[in-house]
Parts: C-alpha cells; sequence; structure tokens
C-alpha cells in the first residue's frame, strides 16, 4: 500500500481506541448515525459516553497496553479503518510524566502492528501541534525547556514509531495534527474551559500575556474533518485538524468575553509563559480542506454553545 493514495472512500467497519473519551466518543457517534459498524475500546469502566444499546456498537474492554488481544476478537479482523485515540495524559499533570508519555508511545506503536495483523487498510492516530513546540524547544539553541514540553514530545516520539511500523508492517498511516478542540462535553482543566467555569462563577480572569497565535476548533467540525481523513485520507501523508483561521491568543479570549458579555475584571499577563512561539505556516489545514472539509462553526458560535453546556454542568453538580 505504498505511495500517496487514498486505500478507501467508503468506511463500513472501524475500530476506535479511546472511544470513551472526548473526541472518541463523538466520533464514535458519528459514525454510528452513518451507519458504520463501530468497535469502541476503552477501559472496562468507560462506558459512560457511549450507547450501548446501539446495534452496531461492540465495546471491547481493554486496556491500550494489552492491545494484542485484539488479535483473538474474531470481530475485529478486516476492519476498514483504525482510529487510535487513547493517551494516558493528554491533559492535566500527566502531561509532564515521562514515563506515562513513553508508554502511550509504545502503546502507539504496537496499535499499528496490530491494525495490520488483523487486515485492517488503514490506521489513523491523533497527534498534536505540541508535537512542533516541543521539538522547537528540544532543538534550538539556548532555550530551556521545562516539563510541559513532554506531552508533545511523547507525540512525536509516537509519530515516529508508528510511521516507521506502519511502513515496516505495509498498512496505510496517516497522522492528524490536533491544534486545539472544545466544545461540550469536555472537562479537562484547559484555558477554555478554566476561562468558561470562572465567568459561570464570576471569577477573575488572569492570563499570560497571550500572544502567540492559537488556533480553535469546535468539536463537531472536527469530526467532521477526523471521518473525512479516515474516508479519504492520504498514505503517508499528514493533516493538520484545525480552523485554518490562527490568531494570537489574546484575540481569542477576547472574542470569549465579547461573546458571553462579561463584565468582570481580566487582566493579560498576570501569568507567566514560556511557550514557544510557532509561525503562521504551522497551523495550514488545506490539505484537510483538499478532502473536502469546510468548517460550520465560527468561534464565537462554538464558545456560546459551550457556554451553555458548562451552566447545566455546574447547575447540576
Amino acid at each position: 500500500m505504498g505511495g500517496q493514495q487514498s486505500s478507501l472512500e467508503i468506511m463500513e467497519k472501524v475500530i476506535i481506541t479511546g472511544a470513551n473519551g472526548f473526541v472518541g466518543s463523538n466520533l464514535v457517534r458519528k459514525l454510528l448515525s452513518k451507519k458504520i459498524r463501530v468497535i469502541a475500546i476503552d477501559l472496562p469502566n468507560a462506558t459512560s459516553n457511549l450507547d450501548l444499546s446501539n446495534e452496531l456498537l461492540t465495546f471491547i474492554p481493554l486496556d491500550i497496553k494489552d492491545i494484542e488481544c485484539l488479535k483473538t476478537k474474531e470481530i475485529c479482523h478486516g476492519s476498514d479503518v483504525f482510529f487510535h485515540f487513547a493517551w494516558r495524559g493528554s491533559a492535566g499533570e500527566l502531561r509532564k510524566d515521562a514515563t506515562a508519555q513513553l508508554s502511550n508511545a509504545q502503546a502507539t506503536a504496537a496499535c499499528v502492528e496490530i491494525a495490520s495483523e488483523i487486515g485492517c487498510q488503514k490506521i489513523v492516530v491523533a497527534g498534536s501541534i505540541a508535537e512542533f513546540e516541543a521539538q522547537q524547544a528540544i532543538y534550538t539553541d539556548e532555550i530551556l525547556p521545562n516539563e510541559s514540553y513532554i506531552y508533545g514530545l511523547g507525540k512525536s516520539i509516537a509519530h515516529s514509531l508508528a510511521k516507521i511500523k506502519a511502513a515496516t508492517h505495509k498498512i496505510d498511516f496517516v497522522w492528524i495534527y490536533i491544534t486545539n478542540i472544545y466544545g461540550p462535553g469536555e472537562k479537562s482543566p484547559r484555558l477554555i474551559n478554566n476561562s468558561l467555569r470562572k465567568i459561570i462563577n464570576s471569577e477573575k480572569l488572569e492570563f499570560s500575556t497571550a500572544t502567540n497565535l492559537y488556533d480553535f476548533i469546535y468539536i463537531d467540525d472536527a469530526i467532521e474533518a477526523i471521518t473525512l481523513v479516515g474516508e479519504k485520507g492520504m498514505n503517508n501523508v499528514s493533516y493538520l485538524i484545525g480552523s485554518s483561521y490562527p490568531k494570537v491568543l489574546r484575540d481569542f479570549l477576547l472574542d470569549m468575553i465579547k461573546a458571553l458579555n462579561y463584565k468582570g475584571e481580566y487582566n493579560f499577563g498576570a501569568i507567566h509563559s514560556s511557550g514557544i512561539a510557532l509561525s503562521k505556516e504551522y497551523f495550514d489545514n488545506s490539505k484537510i480542506r483538499s478532502l473536502g472539509f469546510k468548517d460550520k462553526f465560527t468561534f464565537k458560535d462554538g464558545i456560546i454553545k459551550t457556554y451553555k453546556w458548562w451552566q447545566e454542568e455546574i447547575k447540576n453538580d
């Protein structure tokens, strides 16, 4: 399957690891709505976001470190696409845990091998734009990188290992660089979520200078893009999952404040940040647009929807 070609146009059966997570569960719902059979893989107690009554959904309780068990599951054999989203420590303090991140990288490489052995045509793996930040922090002279780059480095190592394994095992390989996906259902301690909770609770907002380029993509748009990659993504091509409308983070945050009519106090520069400033070309999503992707949600639209969801969550706590 070498060369840059699309291996399929129609997905009939797929495997999704990390299926109960924010991105994974939304992808499960999207594909089920398209009448695609989904084999969902996650930890035994991770089913809260899955509709187990759907006859097209098969849930396999499995720790990703035991992915070899899929070889004994007849239903997994002959799947069209293997979507790999399972990743321990994508948010919070575990982003700084080298052991956890290296374990994720090894598990990713193992998933490529297993996907090939059970006859999948293609594997799509979730990477991160943080890979570019980590590489610049590590390989640029005179920069003193801190532990916050370990997550991006873990993704970068996973990318390298997985690509080599895919070439060795002759399976189509597609890597996606995720920028910042947000929306209802995502509860991690990320910037958007923390800010929305503070706005709802009438707390003061404190930010860094927020002068680095950023990009955000609403969950529904992100899932549409990922689905297109599964169907049409080219072998050995990487796709950026983003809006393609990057701007400095400060402008996004001011747009949020304006959209929600927040009248409280906010302060830029209150928090120290040593982040790497990526240039605009890193946010180019022309490849995903070439597959037919068109975003439907502006940042304002997405923020208002996410804010309303958070209001209900906090009210019901």
